[in-house]
């Protein structure tokens, strides 16, 4: 009995250890794919707005601002779209002194809380054909409006995400930390290779104004406090199939702690 319990435990070990070798090796070949996909190097440059919900963000917004006045993209075929969504600090005074120049911009307040309410609300009042969201505590490379328009390169791409990076602070955690994300990053990019797209993140994620219009938004799942990006996926995927695409881009966008530590948390509950 001793040995046939062992045999059948052998065998499930086996099972799932090549499982997980089959689910590895299909990740590395999607992978390998999506960094195969050839984008033209010049596409006619799209109108873009880029669209920001944040909440007491004093911190880090202003430097947000400052790369975003630093693309190499051309002042006319951008806006940055700000949404406030109930700050109870300096959040705006920062904003306002952060705005220089002739880059397009507007700043508006949120009537109803959170941060589904303010995108939808700032793609409303947007009027670029490609929407961008990114986070108040994020940092990007100034080719990164180039890249994502690039990634734009035919009227059947309705939705693209980029690389995201968790900044490190060099402790053993934090380095971790980076390193699962990087995975649920490269899972992504794997699987939109293959067709089916399971994760991305609105950190770098842009999709086309008439698509979020058609497909609803967020509408049905606003109770939810996150997953703005994962939802709208979906939604765009179920109506639009093989559409949706992982864009290579030299710089990163980066983005702190705290934010990767909502977004652990949310991807665990929801």
């Amino acid at each position: 009995m001793r040995i046939l319990e062992i045999a059948a435990m052998t065998f499930v070990f086996i099972i799932i250890f090549l499982s997980y070798v089959v689910v590895v090796f299909g990740l590395i070949t999607g992978w390998i794919k999506a960094m195969g996909i050839n984008v033209p190097g010049v596409v006619k440059e799209k109108f873009i707005s880029v669209i920001v919900a944040f909440r007491n963000e004093e911190a880090t917004i202003g430097r947000l601002i400052d790369n975003l006045q630093e693309q190499e993209y051309p002042r006319d075929k951008f806006e940055v779209v700000l949404i406030n969504d109930h700050s109870e600090d300096n959040s705006v005074s920062v904003i306002n002194e952060s705005l220089r120049g002739p880059i397009s911009s507007k700043l508006m307040n949120n009537a109803t809380p959170g941060k589904k309410s303010a995108l939808t609300k700032g793609i409303r009042h947007s009027v670029g054909t490609i929407m961008v969201t990114t986070d108040a505590d994020c940092r990007m490379g100034k080719d990164w409006l180039r890249s994502i328009n690039n990634s734009f390169y035919d009227e059947s791409v309705k939705m693209t995400f980029g690389p995201v990076k968790f900044q490190t602070d060099d402790t053993l955690f934090s380095t971790m930390q980076a390193i699962e994300f990087s995975s649920l990053i490269g899972s992504g990019a794997a699987t939109a290779a293959f067709g089916f797209p399971t994760l991305c993140n609105g950190a770098n994620l842009a999709f086309t104004k008439d698509v979020f219009t058609e497909t609803g938004g967020y509408d049905g799942n606003e109770h939810i406090a996150s997953g703005d990006d994962e939802f709208l996926m979906r939604k765009i995927e179920a109506k639009h199939i093989d559409t949706i695409f992982y864009h290579i881009a030299k710089n990163l966008v980066r983005f702190t702690g705290w934010a990767i530590g909502c977004y652990y948390f949310c991807f665990i509950i929801f």
